[in-house]
């Protein structure tokens, strides 16, 4: 009696030890899904920091980051930035003060738009305008067609901004981002 009993004991067992082996495998194959989606908004996140590291470097710098860019070289292998400057046209309604000898003083709008990669995982595009202030020549030019920008304002995509006023965010916009 006492081996059919060891037997029974023995097959109990082992279907305890299928079972939690069952259960084990089932939580490890869940923590390893988790793992893959908080990797995901890892890269996502910080392809979002880098977008807006690019728009505050393009504001400062004033000149576009050629695609391909590394975002913060030697830190992240495999994050890249882009970004551009798109200009608005004068216009004659834009200028605030003018005349006389004193001159006018311009509004004037551009558009920073940064794109950001991380990895295969993740990228970002996002677009902030501004608004900043510029001493205008001398004329104004409301009974005459405006100039894109006051005379060397902008040369080869570059805006000097030590000439304009602070630039002052007017929007904000997220364009897209993507998991793949």
């Amino acid at each position: 009696m006492i081996p059919r009993v060891r037997g029974m004991a023995l097959a109990i067992v082992l279907l305890l030890l299928l079972g939690l082996s069952v259960v084990g495998l089932a939580g490890l194959g869940g923590a390893v899904a988790d793992l893959a989606v908080a990797a995901a908004d890892e890269q996502a996140a910080l392809a979002m920091q880098a977008a807006e590291a690019g728009i505050a470097r393009t504001l400062r710098t004033g000149a576009a980051i050629p695609a391909g860019s590394e975002a913060w070289p030697g830190v992240f292998p495999g994050l890249t930035l882009r970004s551009e400057i798109r200009f608005d046209p004068l216009e004659a309604d834009q200028v605030l003060l003018g005349g006389g000898d004193g001159g006018s003083l311009l509004l004037g709008h551009f558009t920073i738009r940064a794109e950001a990669r991380a990895g295969r995982a993740a990228a970002t595009r996002i677009e902030q305008d501004y608004r900043v202030l510029w001493p205008g020549d001398g004329a104004l030019c409301g009974e005459q067609e405006c100039p894109a920008w006051p005379s060397g304002v902008v040369t080869d995509g570059v805006v000097p901004l030590d000439i304009a006023s602070d630039p002052v965010r007017t929007s904000w916009r997220q364009l897209d981002a993507t998991l793949e």
